[in-house]
């Protein structure tokens, strides 16, 4: 009996172990897949650094990788999305005190924002109260209408309804 109690009680410190076991190899493989994903970036391959800095990111969120993810999405084209992630990367670098990442981020941002793609949704006629509209399959108020949307390039789409109208 006392040797089932000893098992019992150190289950708990064994999840423990392998709980702090699996964070450190999400770690080591974000740190892999980070350096991947720079290897890519410093031959143009935009295309193969993203996902594995988004995977990176993922396992290990961290204000670097955040900053390179940004780099490389606007390499890609993805400016709305770049910015996004730069803004979020400007958030992070002033609570951690980056004055260098802060300065990248901000620097970024400002060469970007007059570069941003836009959308203008313009209804030519007065909307219906119970109208939706859906961007991208996402509903978005009326409000958006007439106001500039930063979009990243590529096929979207856009779906007025209005119950009991065509």
């Amino acid at each position: 009996m006392g040797r089932r109690l000893l098992t019992i009680a150190s289950l708990p410190l064994l999840l423990a172990a392998s709980a702090n076991a699996d964070s450190a190899t999400d770690r080591q493989l974000a740190q892999s897949l980070f350096d991947s994903a720079r290897a890519a970036m410093a031959q143009g391959d935009f295309a193969k650094a993203c996902p594995l800095l988004q995977e990176s990111q993922k396992l290990d969120p961290g204000g670097g990788t955040l900053l390179n993810l940004a780099v490389c999405h606007e390499n890609e084209g993805r400016l709305t999305t770049a910015m996004v992630e730069f803004n979020d990367a400007l958030s992070q670098a002033i609570k951690e005190s980056r004055r260098d990442r802060e300065k990248t981020a901000r620097e970024h941002i400002v060469a970007l924002t007059p570069r941003l793609p836009k959308l203008v949704l313009i209804s030519r006629t007065e909307l219906p109260a119970d109208t939706t509209i859906e961007l991208d399959g996402s509903p978005v108020t009326r409000l958006v209408l007439g106001v500039p949307m930063p979009l990243d390039p590529g096929k979207h789409s856009v779906r007025v309804s209005a119950p009991g109208r065509t």
